[in-house]
């Protein structure tokens, strides 16, 4: 080691100058940035990057700001590297969380995208910052249900296997069930509404009723919650926050978000999970309803909140529809499920809703439903 009068001894290969040199580098670089001459400023940057003694903070800034000079580059890659590098350096500070975000919001990957703002509300303590690039890149992670070019369009063709599928981000559900999680109502409804439209696509069926874990689960443990104050966002606030979030919400559900009882998408996330039930011959999406406690009672909580809300009503019928078609072709195990789960009570109030509404069809198509309970073999009303 070389020895210093004061007494201080530093290894021989160590340049005293060379973290202030990394200091003054930065700065050049952050003005080369500022003046709009993004090469140098790259350069400058990664000349920084190259002195040994810069320390994991001053790495994680360095990183950083070279994804926003690669980022107006559009070099998206890049930029999306050097996030990741910054976030290794140092994962508390939001910054860089939300420099990943903006690099995968770029190349399109809206779920990565969603995932790494959530990391940087996380890190900052607030969704203020973040609300509005969160609920859109949730909102752009699903982009609808399609079916493959062999599907014609006549009514009775009946869908396959691997006809229909969600054009979707990868990774996109296990993003949704942390987003859909957070206690920001704005993020909450964003993610409800991708689960339902992701929750009509036969590939996630099965984990949607993944016992626990799934997003069933989710969807009734929010069904059973009191706090609409705190679970929703109130009237008339979508639009402030983001007008792509009023724009969606109306697609998904049919009608303005204010015309509407908030519950209404959990509804609507319970009724797409019964279509296109041809291409998913493995998962009964009536059984799996009907035999689980938490789902049965979800639902009748559901009609008891939002039964004169006509979406719901609409919604909350075709879940049904699906259950009574499994008790019609089942036996005495299923009928009996269907009335200790308070199946044929939930229809009844569905059909005085209808009523009220005058929803002649639904209330038609509901009687049938709660015809086929009454009527069936093994009930017991109609035992000798």
């Amino acid at each position: 080691p070389i020895q210093f009068q004061s007494g201080f001894s530093i290894r021989s290969n160590f340049n005293p100058i060379i973290p202030a040199a990394g200091m003054a580098l930065r700065a050049r670089a952050n003005e080369a940035l500022k003046q709009g001459d993004i090469p140098q400023a790259i350069e400058l940057y990664t000349q920084a990057l190259e002195v040994e003694e810069v320390d994991g903070l001053e790495r994680s800034k360095l990183f950083s700001n070279r994804s926003a000079a690669h980022f107006h580059a559009k070099q998206f890659h890049n930029a999306l590297e050097d996030a990741n590098s910054a976030i290794g350096c140092n994962r508390s500070w939001a910054k860089v969380h939300a420099r990943k975000a903006c690099a995968c919001y770029a190349l399109r990957d809206y779920a990565q995208a969603a995932l790494a703002y959530l990391q940087a509300t996380q890190v900052s303590g607030s969704f203020e910052a973040y609300r509005q690039e969160l609920v859109e890149a949730v909102l752009k992670s699903c982009r609808g249900i399609r079916t493959t070019g062999r599907i014609s369009k006549k009514p009775s063709q009946k869908f396959r296997p691997g006809d229909v599928y969600a054009d979707a981000d990868d990774g996109v559900y296990t993003v949704l069930l942390e987003t859909v999680v957070t206690e920001d109502p704005w993020v909450r409804l964003a993610s409800l509404l991708q689960l339902a439209v992701l929750a009509s696509c036969p590939n996630h069926r099965g984990a949607f009723f993944e016992p626990g874990t799934g997003a069933a689960a989710v969807l009734a443990s929010l069904a059973m919650r009191e706090d609409l104050d705190t679970l929703f966002p109130p009237r008339k606030s979508l639009q402030k926050v983001s007008p792509l979030l009023t724009k969606t919400f109306e697609a998904v559900i049919g009608a303005p978000y204010d015309a509407t009882h908030p519950k209404c998408v959990l509804a609507k996330a319970f009724s797409s999970l019964t279509e296109y039930e041809s291409c998913c011959p493995e998962v009964s999406a009536g059984r799996a309803l009907l035999h689980r406690d938490d789902l049965m009672k979800s639902l009748v909580k559901l009609t008891d909140e939002t039964s004169m809300c006509e979406r719901s009503q609409h919604f909350l019928g075709v879940t049904f529809k699906c259950i009574v078609r499994v008790v019609e072709v089942g036996s005495k195990p299923e009928i009996s499920r269907a009335l200790q789960t308070g199946l044929g009570p939930g229809i009844e109030k569905l059909i005085r809703a209808a009523r009220e509404n005058d929803k002649e069809y639904e209330e038609n198509y509901l009687v049938r439903l709660l015809h086929v309970l009454t009527h069936h073999p093994e009930h017991p009303d109609n035992q000798v």
